[in-house]
């Protein structure tokens, strides 16, 4: 049976307070994917955006939750907040992340402050519930770092200003008794940060919880580098190419491409392949173990850079001055797999694509990916053009590098005949063949739009895949609910049905063409 899987922000303009999150609206969403007859939802990073482009790409955490996600209103209902201490709601418009951290900050403490109030009648069961979280081995080993992190940052409005390279040396390079000051000075807030992860990790596994007993299972999906200003970073620094005052030597970027004739520079810290194989690659099966706790498979964004990856000097101006090094390969996939397992992975393999990036692929049995809207450059044998699909493959319409589908039809011969059937399809798109199954969850089969095949929406055929049983998923992106640009958001798109893709909107609220 096909799967089908559809998405939205949950940090889209309908958030009462700037924001998207995991409240009713949420639990409303899985409700009608199930209605509609669909079995996986694909998700972005939920770790903390960072403040200047708000994008989950470039987080200020690889492990952490985004506590702009959390619903005031669940908090209402968990006797943490009164309803009068409620912010007044914003109105109607695009995400106002800026806004929503003004507005989220405060009432999230006083929620806290609630929860951490141990006495409070009606909360001690929640507040064992923390407890029992904060004491978790395997939480923390990173939540207590990150706690940490967090309050060096407020104990001092100059610390907040600069990345942690550049703090007083005892902070830098985390010497006992400067760490002991911090703990004894800034506890409260150190107490206040595990709070707010717990409430927002009780709310998402409860959604989660929710979506999979509706059979709809959650992709999630993991950028390949961390933010070099992050606590994983700061906590440990020899996992990391950094020179001696703790700031990056090199920095991850991609060479020159269709989007960016100077390539692309990312920025975030390399890896220290070496320092992180001689521990096991430990701190990597942590990450990956927190994302498959919180999602049912999660996609490694530029899993090319596993096999091979751009290095670029630091001081460079564009990546243009980038060059190839060769990354951790199958090794760092076998080192995972003897401390965590069969891994339920999807490798995103877009961009510059060699064989040994196929090879290690294919080794680990992982579907890669295809996207519709690269495959028509007159190429008979383009890999994105619908019969060249591997069988092991998540197809999507477009990323968010792409014009939105609607936008995208519109601007070809005939489109806005073919866009109008988007609009009117009584059906989701139908993508044959695939495994019966995602991870246990049952796929769901629906005719085509516009009638049972309509011409002008492409109809993928293909068998069950191997080495690997995710096999056939449809998927599409929702453009800038997803990057960098202030637009829109934290939870992305996977194959919405082509009926909703006008209707409800195939772009974020801002920086991406074709939107609404």
């Amino acid at each position: 049976m096909p799967e089908h899987a559809p998405s939205a922000a949950l940090t889209r303009p309908q958030g009462r307070f700037g924001t998207g999150d995991l409240g009713p609206e949420a639990y409303a969403f899985v409700d009608w994917l199930q209605s509609a007859g669909q079995s996986v939802w694909q998700v972005l990073p939920l770790v903390p955006p960072d403040a200047d482009y708000w994008s989950p790409y470039s987080g200020t955490d690889a492990h952490c939750g985004n506590p702009l996600l959390i619903s005031l209103e669940l908090l209402v209902e968990d006797g943490l907040l009164g309803r009068e201490q409620l912010p007044a709601a914003l109105g109607e418009g695009p995400a106002d992340f800026q806004a929503a951290q003004r507005i989220y900050t405060p009432t999230l403490e006083t929620a806290a402050d609630a929860l951490l109030a141990a006495g409070t009648p009606g909360l001690q069961v929640l507040f064992r519930e923390m407890r029992q979280f904060r004491a978790t081995p395997d939480v923390a080993a990173w939540l207590e770092p990150a706690a940490l992190f967090a309050a060096v940052a407020a104990s001092d409005p100059a610390l907040a200003a600069q990345p942690w390279w550049e703090w007083p040396e005892p902070l830098r390079s985390r010497q006992p008794e400067a760490l002991a000051e911090v703990r004894a000075r800034m506890g409260r807030a150190i107490d206040r940060f595990v709070a707010v992860q717990f409430l927002f990790d009780r709310q998402w596994r409860r959604l989660k919880a929710y979506a999979n007993g509706a059979g709809v299972a959650i992709v999630g999906d993991m950028p390949i580098y961390c933010g070099g200003n992050s606590a994983d970073v700061w906590s440990r620094p020899h996992l990391w190419t950094l020179g001696r005052d703790g700031a990056a030597g090199a920095v991850s970027g991609t060479p020159p491409d269709a989007f960016s004739e100077t390539g692309q520079l990312w920025g975030s810290p390399l890896y220290d392949w070496p320092a992180h194989e001689a521990e096991g690659y430990a701190w990597w099966a942590g990450r990956l173990g927190r994302a498959l706790a919180l999602h049912d498979q999660v996609r490694i964004d530029h899993f090319r850079g596993l096999a091979g990856y751009w290095a670029v000097p630091a001081d460079a101006p564009t990546a243009l001055a980038g060059s190839w090094k060769l990354g951790p390969g199958l090794s760092f996939f076998r080192g995972l797999e003897a401390r965590l397992g069969q891994l339920p992975i999807v490798a995103e393999d877009l961009g510059v694509i060699t064989a040994d990036v196929v090879a290690l692929r294919e080794a680990i049995g992982a579907p890669g990916m295809a996207v519709l809207q690269f495959g028509w450059d007159g190429n008979p044998r383009n890999p994105h053009l619908p019969h060249n699909h591997a069988p092991n493959a998540f197809v999507y319409p477009g990323t968010h590098d792409n014009e939105t589908m609607a936008g995208w039809f519109q601007a070809r011969p005939g489109g806005a005949r073919r866009a109008s059937c988007l609009t009117r399809a009584p059906a989701p798109v139908h993508v044959a063949g695939g495994s019966r199954k995602l991870r246990g969850l049952p796929g769901h089969g629906r005719g085509g739009p516009c009638g049972r095949r309509h011409p002008h929406v492409p109809h993928v055929r293909g068998g069950h895949g191997g080495g690997g049983d995710a096999g056939r998923a449809a998927a599409g992106q929702r453009g800038a609910d997803e990057h960098a640009g202030g637009g829109g958001g934290q939870l992305g798109l996977a194959h919405r049905p082509a009926r909703h893709l006008l209707a409800a909107g195939a772009c974020g609220a801002r920086g991406c063409g074709g939107g609404r």
